[in-house]
């Protein structure tokens, strides 16, 4: 059997460095070297230390709902599938299909999806939702399209990078870090074309 071929492979991740932008009040990104081939020691060895909705990140129901499932409980088929690049402004007329994992490049400055829009797309039957922006609903104090999507087992992936990405159908593969009990995880996201 031969293995499907891609022609381009893009990673949407945002890259985890010191000083970078993290939400207000979360934790820094920070390593710090434990050991050091130029100190004499045998191995390169780092400590990381950061919030776990840091650079691009997927967040499961325990981040807004009590008693909801973890990371580290997410199906996999949930994260990993067809998925459309959309402009905010296209979400509701776009067509988008069962199971689809949407993606939506936010409006500078804008919220990238409202509960209305986020209902729709769970009629739509989506499987997951993400967005170039640090939140979903920009800096809404009340979650409450984090609400919607997570109560329904939709899973959202915050700051991913789409401004190299044109508009259209591709195929992702985004894997969060299997943090035990953890409410979101740092993830590595590619799409395949």
């Amino acid at each position: 059997m031969s293995e499907p071929h891609y022609r381009k492979i893009i990673d949407i991740s945002r890259p985890l460095a010191e000083g970078m932008a993290v939400w207000p009040g979360d934790p820094p990104f920070e390593r710090t070297a434990v050991s050091r081939l130029a100190d004499g020691d045998v191995s390169e060895v780092s400590r990381v230390s950061m919030g776990t909705h840091c650079g691009t990140h997927v967040d499961a129901p325990a981040h807004v709902l009590a008693g909801g499932g973890t990371v580290d409980a997410l199906p996999l088929e949930r994260l990993i599938g067809a998925a459309v690049v959309l402009e905010a402004a296209a979400v509701p007329e776009a067509s988008i299909r069962q199971g689809d994992i949407v993606l939506i490049k936010a409006p500078p400055g804008g919220a990238p999806l409202d509960e209305t829009a986020a209902g729709g797309l769970l009629a739509a039957g989506v499987r997951a939702v993400g967005t170039d922006a640090a939140s979903i609903e920009g800096d809404a104090a009340e979650l409450a399209v984090h609400r919607l999507l997570l109560g329904a087992g939709v899973p959202i992936l915050e700051a991913l990078r789409l401004d190299h990405v044109a508009c259209g159908r591709y195929l992702l593969v985004c894997l969060p870090l299997k943090l035990t009990g953890a409410e979101a995880a740092p993830a590595r996201a590619v799409l395949l074309r």
